[in-house]
Formats: structure tokens, C-alpha cells, sequence
């Protein structure tokens, strides 16, 4: 089984891009994005994610994933 590097992953990318939006989003910084779409964001990272890893996920992308994956 071949291990990807983690920065290869769509899924981890997903929860970076989510995590910089919603400190944007935050009140006690700039507040680029408006408070009231913090529900949007978070609701739309959580069925992106799902939808990364049941149509396009097929590596782990660390060891112990490795270690804990059936193997083929």
C-alpha cells in the first residue's frame, strides 16, 4: 500500500481553506467574511469533506492509517 504525503490530500486542504474563512469570519479580527455565514461555511466543509472521502479518498495518508487499513 502506497502512503501519500499529507499536503497531497483534498481533504486536509478542504479543513485548512475552512479553518482560514472562519477566522476571517471572527469577530475579534478584520472580519473580512460576515458573521452570519459562519453556519454556511462550517455546514458546506462538513459535506465536502464527506463527499472527498467517499468518492475520492483510496490512500491513507500516514502510517498508523496504514497500520490500522485492511489489508488487500
Amino acid at each position: 500500500m502506497i502512503i501519500k504525503p499529507w499536503y497531497t490530500s483534498k481533504a486536509v486542504w478542504l479543513n485548512v481553506v475552512t479553518f482560514i474563512l472562519l477566522v476571517l469570519a471572527l469577530p475579534q479580527f478584520i472580519s473580512v467574511i460576515p458573521v452570519s455565514w459562519i453556519p454556511y461555511i462550517a455546514l458546506t466543509s462538513a459535506v465536502l469533506n464527506g463527499v472527498l472521502r467517499l468518492f475520492f479518498t483510496s490512500q491513507p495518508i500516514t502510517a498508523t492509517a496504514a497500520a490500522i487499513a485492511p489489508v488487500q
